[in-house]
């Protein structure tokens, strides 16, 4: 069975700094607007997107409203009852697996359009270290 989403959009606000699960993992809600093209109308998609741990930190510290990102994650549904009508209630939601900041933000804080291959944040691998000795090799390492 498969569990992916992909997103392309603009983030709809400032990231909140992000809260901390009991062990200290930290944890940050964002919001992505994508927009499709339907019979000549643009039409806007408003996603609310999970990041855990340093994803959601650096998501935080280097994202501002506007900022162009592509998320990849899973799609997740969040249940409960509202405590003043009794009525159960369930948001779609997306957890994150990878943050790829696409747009780079300007001098005056604002972003700027188009790709800018910016960072990438990922749950699942830190980022590499190229402070120590590592294999200086050219091209001819590249399988392609």
């Amino acid at each position: 069975m498969v569990n992916k989403v992909i997103l392309i959009g603009n983030l709809g606000q400032d990231p909140e700094a992000p809260r901390k699960t009991n062990s200290g993992l930290s944890v940050l809600d964002i919001s992505i607007a994508t927009t499709r093209k339907r019979g000549g109308e643009s039409q806007t998609d408003w996603h609310t997107v999970t990041c855990f741990g340093q994803t959601a930190d650096n998501v935080h510290k280097f994202l501002q409203k506007g900022r162009q990102v592509y998320i990849e994650g899973r799609l997740q549904y969040d249940s409960w009852t509202d405590e003043k009508s009794g009525q159960k209630r369930k948001k779609a939601k997306i957890v994150a697996d990878n943050v790829t900041f696409l747009s780079r933000q300007n001098t005056e804080g604002a972003s700027s359009g188009g790709y800018s291959g910016g960072g990438s944040y990922n749950k699942a691998a830190a980022m590499p270290d190229f402070s120590g000795d590592q294999n200086q090799g050219g091209d001819e390492d590249i399988p392609f």
